[in-house]
């Protein structure tokens, strides 16, 4: 856990909980309740007056304004070099762990299970419907 202090009032009565690195939050200050955005131990002011009320540009700038402050400084100097070659970033952004497979589900052939004929849908609903309710009845056919 660490703390951080309100871009807006200054609070630093907020306790936050871990947050994964590459997650961003975006919440409000449970003291002046304005929004704020967090990414990688950092808060930044969001706005809610430009986010409302602004233009289409107004809120695209504000927005580019705050992802700006999380970008690497590297990025802005020139002095970046742009081989990305072989997969390589310029920019350190952490392992990422390796994902396992999902299982895969059972395969199930169609005529394991064929479809219902309008015979035994007709006996089921002359003969056992009205029973489905039956404590027994529904245990036997739908376990539980």
């Amino acid at each position: 856990m660490s703390a951080l202090s309100c871009p807006h009032c200054g609070n630093a009565r907020m306790i936050m909980a871990k947050v994964p690195r590459d997650v961003v939050v975006v919440l409000p200050c449970p003291e002046c309740h304005e929004l704020m955005v967090l990414f990688q131990d950092k808060a930044i002011a969001l706005s809610r007056e430009i986010l409302r009320n602004g233009t289409k540009e107004e809120r695209r700038n504000h927005i580019a304004e705050i992802v700006e402050e999380f970008l690497p400084r590297e990025l802005f100097s020139g002095t970046v070099e742009w081989d990305f070659g072989e997969g390589v970033s310029p920019f350190p952004f952490g392992e990422r762990p390796t994902r396992r497979p999902r299982p895969r589900a059972p395969e199930t052939r169609e005529d394991q299970h064929p479809p219902i004929t309008d015979e035994e849908a007709e006996r089921f609903y002359r003969f056992e419907l009205h029973r489905i309710d039956e404590p027994q009845y529904f245990k036997r056919h739908f376990g539980g």
